[in-house]
């Protein structure tokens, strides 16, 4: 028989030394292999492209990568990732997921967490007073800073960068509502602000009556 294997199941198939070469579509109920080894392959129409260090390897409207883990596109410009239940989705709106965001880390504490430094334009935070019950203006609030130190000092990890904040253990014997009990502890500076504000505002109040004190001995020495 002077037909090869591979033309025998498909007429355009040809088997070689290095494989099957196929000009044309390859159906199989299975693939096996990690993709590492796939070379100018071309993607086509739409759906879910798979990029490796930004070369396109492949195109599907869903893409398997294993037991519960897949990528499929749910409708244009929506495609989702799964494993077992939604985790990550991408839209035109942006970028969702359901567990939590590590950056330099693998294992995130937080919904969000950078090992590292973050930069930015600026930073809002939710202070809406609609979102907010038992309100109160902070007491003694002079009084509780004082017990606080502003520290300079060198981060421990290299390249030990200097920075200036406050020691999140000494916080928390104060504010303790102010300290995450993490490893290693957080500190909500934003937090802190609130304080300052209602400090300065003291030491505003004993301003004046000082003054007023000095204008009354001026008076009298006059």
């Amino acid at each position: 028989m002077s037909q090869t294997r591979a033309q025998l199941i498909n007429p355009l198939g040809t088997l070689t030394a290095l494989g099957v070469q196929v000009s044309g579509i390859v159906t199989a109920t299975n693939f096996i292999g990690d993709g590492s080894g796939l070379t100018g392959v071309v993607g086509s129409g739409s759906g879910v492209i798979i990029e490796d260090d930004g070369s396109t390897v492949g195109t599907a409207g869903t893409i398997n990568f294993g037991p519960g883990i897949n990528v499929s596109q749910i409708s244009v410009g929506i495609v989702t990732v799964t494993s077992g239940v939604p985790h990550f989705i991408k839209t035109s709106a942006g970028i969702h997921t359901l567990g939590s965001v590590g950056i330099g880390t693998t294992n995130p504490t937080s919904a969000l967490q950078v090992a590292g430094t973050v930069s930015a334009q600026d930073f809002n935070t939710t202070s809406d007073q609609s979102l907010k019950i038992n309100i109160a203006t902070i007491e003694d609030a002079l009084e509780k800073i004082e017990l606080i130190r502003g520290v300079e000092f060198n981060w421990s990890k290299s390249p030990h960068a200097p920075s200036m904040g406050v020691i999140a253990q000494e916080v928390e014997s104060v504010f303790p509502e102010l300290v995450a009990d993490t490893n290693p502890k957080q500190v909500n500076y934003n937090g802190l602000i609130g304080v300052l504000i209602e400090a300065v505002k003291e030491l505003k109040a004993d301003n004046e009556i000082l003054r007023a004190m000095i204008e009354d001995i001026g008076l009298k020495i006059g």
